[in-house]
């Protein structure tokens, strides 16, 4: 699948790279979103996609959305268990919403 991707990327300007990573980033199926934001991203990812004008574009943006599920389910791996974590860097942590005490977790399942 990456292979796939890299060479149908490979091949794009920059502008189009650039416009594709806004879709992604605008992306309305990311976790913890409210209904007005996924209205809004939905509206803004349509627009960027609209401007791409390449065939492959929702292909391109279906890969990307399941190495992003498959990113996140490993990470639910390592939020669920958190206390059995011998080193875990402070950053690590905070960028990944992995809980580092019974605090973290409180506030993290609260959002």
């Amino acid at each position: 699948m990456l292979s796939s991707l890299w060479s149908t990327l490979s091949s794009w300007v920059d502008s189009d790279v650039a416009l594709l990573a806004g879709a992604c980033l605008l992306s309305p199926q990311r976790q913890a979103l409210t209904h007005h934001t996924i209205v809004v991203l939905t509206h803004s990812q349509n627009q960027l996609v609209d401007s791409l004008n390449k065939t492959g574009v929702p292909s391109i943006l279906n890969d990307l959305r399941r190495i992003g599920n498959y990113h996140s389910d490993i990470l639910d791996w390592y939020r669920q268990r958190w206390n059995q974590l011998l080193s875990l860097p402070p950053l690590y942590a905070e960028i990944f919403d992995i809980p580092r005490s019974v605090e973290d977790e409180t506030m993290y399942n609260s959002s």
